[in-house]
């Protein structure tokens, strides 16, 4: 995924979909679609259904996708869960992208960029933050 070559990168969490159980190859999946622009109303129906235990437990994820799919509304309460009681200062920036990206698509602009600027000066830790991140760069 990282080296642009999405045929690959599908083919190989295709593979490590197969051999895991869980969340974690669905979650790698939906970050490949996000990172190649190619999530769907398909991606988002995967991420929402609700049959049983949630299949997708990273809720900066599923904010991610309602924003790829316009469903602003949803993101905003997806990114409430995400985040209950975190620190404005610590917070997490996938937090703070999902809000750029919310503020952006309701128009505040001069917002979307300082919550970005945030996310950028933030300590990236994870593989998803840093895909996150990915998701905004141009």
């Amino acid at each position: 995924m990282r080296m642009g070559n999405a045929a690959g990168g599908k083919e190989a969490i295709e593979k490590y979909k197969s051999s895991t159980s869980g969340s974690d190859g669905l979650e790698l999946d939906v970050w490949n679609q996000l990172l190649q622009r190619k999530a769907s109303e398909a991606t988002l129906e995967t991420v929402k259904r609700q049959d049983g235990a949630p299949q997708i437990h990273d809720l900066y994820l599923v904010a991610l996708v309602d924003l790829e799919m316009k469903k602003t509304e949803d993101a905003q309460e997806s990114l409430k869960q995400a985040i209950q009681n975190d620190d404005a200062e610590d917070m997490d920036p996938r937090g703070w992208i999902v809000c750029g990206r919310i503020c952006d698509q309701y128009g505040f602009t001069d917002a979307a960029a300082t919550a970005w600027k945030k996310a950028r000066a933030a300590k990236i830790v994870t593989r998803e933050q840093e895909w996150a991140l990915a998701t905004i760069e141009k």
